[in-house]
């Protein structure tokens, strides 16, 4: 009777004992969504100010004249070999809703898939070695400076995407439900439609799958692969080259190395040190285990994919520790390395993840500034030469390549057509120049040069001797008024005579001739030229 009657409060101690656990769990959790939030605030309005005074930069152009027709090739015309269908419709989407002159839209977007990727990482962190060390991990990639490229360049949102999709299908298959790897199943076919990173992230599942899944369940990997296979057959072009094949190994340790070295900002070969300390510890570790988990394989073989595929498709143009690169590796680096941990030291290593999180994200802080800096000086020269380009749209010819080094391939046709067809322009206004870089005033400068330049005539003498006395000069520059007509005499028909409108002169014309007359047409513009040469009895006079 007595064990009867103690046996209810028994039951109620036990019960008490697990609602506490699963409130203080609870409040744990609230605590790290809490501390989470906060830290990625403070980070998007970091990497969003240093993202201000941009437009599209380098590819984005191919998307800005090539997606914005509502077709079938919008969504499915490969990029560069990839499926690109998830990025393709995002900027469909955002060129109909925010137009081509609000930049700040697509680099608000993209930093909310990165913010994703970061928040991927630090679950998977946690649920192996807790909150203070997914914060650690989270805070790494959240932060990376050297992975600046897919940080601030919303076009990347197609890297960021695929390996989102694969962080994302990996815990989805930790729970082993069959509603769970359907979920896994779609996260597999989002990173395939993202970029060609979700081939490599298709690969390593499917290792996953055939060590942890029966047969049945393949249809986890082989579904996306197969509807891939059927894009391939269709739209898909190889990038792949077989002249690379002999450096696929120096360019995949290379880029290993710059991934681990990309984590803290370290010289390269640091890195490669770090890579085999890495290959050492997982060596040592897995010895000690029973079995290898086939994470662990899935990782390995992620990795080894994704280095391998760009090494074959993009090795000529040696760029193996590109950012954009060393952003993917450092995620799975991340995974991998957490695997390594037993389960018992995962206390121990707590505090040292959280603190070698934030050594990372201060030591490659000022790569983040740096990569920032570069794509605003890069946005602003590409928005004064289109500002040029706009205001003498109807002198322009469509095959007019605007700048084949920041926007290769970009031509004013095209460029015209897409505004036409969005309704809006990425253009910067002509009356903004004077607060831009001397890099931005130069390139407008030269836009003007190669559509509207001077005229210069054949060598015609002028009456009497001509002298510089009606010229307004600033600092041996000539300043002449647009409409004007300048005579230019030299004693050195070789003399080198540089034109300018918004920047210093910079732009070298060689006289062909002594005695020149050079016209200024009186265009909208309404700044003055200014003419400057080396040669120091060169005369400048206006002409009656």
């Amino acid at each position: 009777m007595t064990e009867d009657r103690l046996l209810p409060e028994r039951v109620e101690s036990v019960a008490h004992v697990d609602s506490g656990e699963i409130d203080d769990r609870r409040r744990q959790l609230a605590l790290l969504v809490g501390v989470w939030t906060v830290i990625v605030l403070f980070a998007v309005l970091w990497l969003d100010r240093l993202g201000e005074g941009r437009t599209f930069f380098f590819d984005e152009w191919n998307f800005v004249v090539e997606r914005w027709r509502l077709e079938p090739s919008t969504f499915l015309a490969a990029h560069n070999g990839h499926l690109s269908i998830g990025p393709a419709s995002v900027f469909y989407a955002m060129f109909e809703l925010v137009g081509l002159d609000n930049y700040r839209a697509f680099r608000l977007l993209g930093l909310l898939v990165h913010v994703a990727v970061a928040t991927a990482v630090l679950v998977y962190v946690r649920r192996r070695l807790g909150s203070l060390a997914g914060l650690g991990g989270g805070i790494a990639i959240l932060l990376l400076g050297t992975g600046w490229q897919n940080v601030l360049w919303p076009f990347q949102i197609g890297f960021m995407g695929s390996v989102l999709g694969f962080v994302v299908a990996l815990l989805l298959l930790e729970r082993r439900t069959t509603r769970s790897d359907a979920a896994a199943s779609a996260c597999i076919a989002f990173a395939l439609g993202c970029s060609g990173v979700g081939v490599a992230a298709a690969g390593a599942i499917l290792v996953e799958t055939l060590f942890t899944r029966p047969w049945r369940r393949w249809w986890i990997v082989i579904g996306p692969l197969a509807v891939y296979a059927v894009w391939y057959l269709v739209y898909g072009e190889s990038q792949a080259d077989l002249a690379n094949l002999a450096a696929v190994p120096d360019y995949v340790s290379t880029s290993g190395s710059a991934a681990v070295a990309g984590l803290y900002d370290l010289p390269l070969d640091w890195g490669r040190l770090g890579l085999g300390m890495l290959a050492g510890l997982a060596i040592a570790v897995l010895r000690h285990r029973r079995h290898v988990p086939a994470r662990v394989f899935a990782l390995v073989a992620m990795l080894g994919a994704f280095w391998g595929l760009t090494a074959l498709s993009r090795g000529q143009y040696g760029d193996p520790g590109a950012s954009r690169y060393v952003y993917v590796g450092a995620v799975v680096i991340v995974l991998l390395i957490t695997e390594f941990v037993p389960t018992r030291a995962a206390r121990t290593v707590a505090v040292a993840g959280l603190v070698l999180g934030l050594l990372s994200a201060w030591a490659t802080s000022d790569l983040m500034r740096a990569g920032a800096g570069g794509l605003r000086r890069e946005g602003a020269i590409i928005g004064a030469e289109l500002g040029v380009v706009e205001t003498l749209r109807d002198a322009v010819p469509a095959d007019y390549a605007i700048d084949p080094v920041h926007a290769p391939g970009l031509t004013a046709g095209e460029y015209f057509e897409a505004v036409d067809g969005v309704g809006s322009s990425p253009a910067m206004p002509v009356q903004a120049f004077g607060s831009l870089s001397e890099f931005a005033r130069t390139g407008a400068d030269r836009v003007l040069f190669e559509l509207a330049p001077p005229d210069i005539s054949a060598d015609v003498p002028p009456t009497g001797r001509c002298e510089p006395t009606d010229l307004v000069r600033v600092d041996s520059v000539s300043v002449i008024e647009p409409g004007s007509t300048v005579v230019l005499q030299a004693s050195d028909p070789m003399t080198v005579v540089s034109f300018g409108r918004w920047a210093p002169p910079s732009f070298p014309v060689e006289l062909a001739g002594t005695n020149l007359i050079v016209s200024f047409p009186d265009d909208v513009f309404g700044e003055p030229w200014t003419i400057a040469t080396e040669f120091p009895d060169t005369r400048f006079c206006l002409a009656d």
